[in-house]
């Protein structure tokens, strides 16, 4: 199992395993960093335009038209979000927006092309530290045909659960790996976490 956990503390020197973020050591705020929420507004303006864009940003509790990258925002903006989208357009939207996370690699698009599904999740679990401030991404990569990831302490909304449907989808896609994904366990339904198991065909 590889994994990785963020705080917005400042990093404390410990010796880990590869691809696992820094462990911090005290509870804190619930917060993402800027370019997910900027991917998340990428997204929409690529779907619906500047109509919907105008929308969506209106419906958020922060009415920016851009976040700053490296700067730190309360997750609920990403609540708020997805939600939008699901009641305005639909579930599946939600779900493609994850996917799309993965997908939007602009120059870096070739480099992929070049990697397995299981080296894209070592990776995602050391960039779960760096974009969250909360929670853990840790991933099973043990069977021989798919992983199983386990997201802790994240899932707050059903959206956020066909978020990260989509963003496995989303590995599958880039590195062109025939598969499904299945959400075995829920933590909105008492589980200690949500579990996703992706099968290759």
């Amino acid at each position: 199992m590889v994994g990785g956990r963020s705080t917005s503390e400042a990093p404390r020197k410990h010796e880990l395993g590869p691809c696992r973020s820094p462990r911090y050591s005290s509870p804190v705020e619930r917060q993402i960093r800027g370019s997910v929420l900027n991917t998340w507004l990428k997204y929409v303006h690529r779907q619906w335009g500047a109509g919907g864009l105008s929308q969506c940003i209106r419906s958020l509790s922060v009415r920016e038209g851009k976040f700053k990258d490296s700067k730190m925002y309360d997750y609920v903006l990403v609540e708020e979000l997805t939600r939008w989208i699901s009641s305005e357009k639909g579930m599946k939207y939600v779900r493609a927006g994850g996917a799309f996370h993965v997908t939007n690699l602009g120059m870096f698009a070739f480099i992929v092309k070049f990697l397995n599904i299981k080296t894209i999740a070592k990776r995602g679990a050391t960039t779960f530290g760096q974009l969250y401030s909360f929670g853990k991404a840790e991933y099973d990569l043990s069977p021989r045909d798919g992983l199983v990831a386990q997201i802790h302490d994240v899932s707050t909304v059903e959206e956020v659960c066909e978020v990260w449907i989509g963003v496995l989808e989303g590995m599958l896609q880039v590195t062109k790996t025939k598969g499904t994904v299945t959400k075995t366990k829920c933590r909105l339904k008492g589980d200690d976490f949500c579990e996703y198991v992706v099968k290759y065909d």
